[in-house]
């Protein structure tokens, strides 16, 4: 089986141990094949450097755009010639690639702040608090300015644990 320390680099767990550290050592979150696998596939994604973030931004909005373009283009009766059409296709579905490699490479952020927040809640299992995380991770991708010179991490945190901290309070919440 196979772990991500705490770096997110992918460390090699004994097989008969079924259980995960927690950040503070003094509890084990209980892991199962699926996790594990999640967490190794997770442990094989690059982690964007700022330039990365920059570029992957930039063809996201590009991407935007493209699809702003051909939805005028259909609202208002414009016929596109094919290989205009096929270009601007071409660029959203790059600008789609983008965003799935700005949340990938990222997703050891979700994994970090999950592993924190699993201390603090019995109601949710680590795979619920990851997919959580992961949603609100999505919406930093989306609302992310990089003109404004920040690291996407340092934003995206917080989007994280929002959306974790609201699934955990309305869990909660249905529990009562």
């Amino acid at each position: 089986m196979s772990l991500l320390d705490e770096t997110g680099a992918p460390e090699q767990a004994p097989d008969d141990d079924k259980a995960m550290p927690t950040q503070n050592n003094e509890e084990t979150v209980p892991l199962d094949d699926s996790l594990a696998l999640f967490l190794h596939e997770v442990g094989s994604y690059d982690i964007p450097t700022k330039q990365d973030t920059i570029t992957l931004c930039q063809k996201m909005e590009a991407g935007r755009m493209a699809q702003a373009t051909l939805e005028a283009a259909k609202d208002e009766g414009i016929e596109l010639d094919a290989d205009q059409r096929k270009e601007l296709q071409r660029t959203v579905r790059r600008g789609q690639n983008a965003k799935e490699s700005l949340v990938n490479g990222n997703m050891r952020l979700v994994i970090s702040i999950a592993r924190k927040q699993i201390v603090n809640t019995s109601s949710m299992d680590l795979m619920d608090l990851i997919q959580e995380g992961a949603i609100g991770l999505m919406k930093a991708a989306d609302k992310f300015d990089y003109r404004r010179n920040i690291h996407f991490s340092t934003y995206a945190t917080w989007w994280i644990r929002h959306d974790i901290g609201r699934a955990v309070e309305e869990k909660d919440r249905h529990i009562r």
